[in-house]
């Protein structure tokens, strides 16, 4: 019995040791990017996410932003995606005013920016986490701009 609990733990051991850890909480970006994120990154040292054929859509002029702005907001996304959607294809991304319709205030901001995407997901998932071979539309990207306009990235996912 305690060979195998000796084994167990031996074994936990050099697979912590192997892989890894990941801190998933609340942390600004790890330093590899120019996005700011209220949320936790999944880095790890795996493959990053493929940008390099995303399609940059304006659906209609911004009363809001500048279209500097708008696209300074597209950047920030798309960096983050590359750093942490690995094995995952960013086809578009799109801004329209009409879906700005966002409470900003639970974010702690007067105002912010919703874009959507469309990307693919390779045979494995992506990171596991997503469903392999498929394409994800009206993916949703939540960002809020600061005095500075810098942007940070509050939420994504489905809406």
């Amino acid at each position: 019995m305690k060979t195998r609990w000796k084994t167990c733990a031996a074994l936990l051991t050099a697979c912590l040791l192997l892989g890894g850890c990941t801190d998933n909480t609340n942390a600004e970006n790890d330093g590899n990017s120019d996005v700011h994120t209220g949320i936790g990154s999944g880095h790890s040292d795996q493959k990053k996410g493929d940008v390099s054929q995303v399609e940059k859509i304006f659906v209609t002029d911004s009363p809001d932003f500048s279209e500097e702005e708008v696209n300074a907001a597209m950047d920030a996304v798309i960096a983050y995606f590359e750093e942490n959607f690995q094995g995952c294809t960013l086809r578009e991304i799109k801004y329209d005013k009409n879906w700005q319709n966002e409470d900003w205030t639970q974010y702690g901001a007067d105002s912010g920016i919703v874009l959507t995407s469309v990307f693919d997901v390779d045979e494995n998932g992506g990171d596991g986490s997503l469903n392999p071979n498929e394409t994800v539309k009206g993916w949703n990207w939540i960002l809020t701009r600061d005095d500075n306009g810098e942007w940070t990235l509050q939420n994504y996912g489905y809406a």
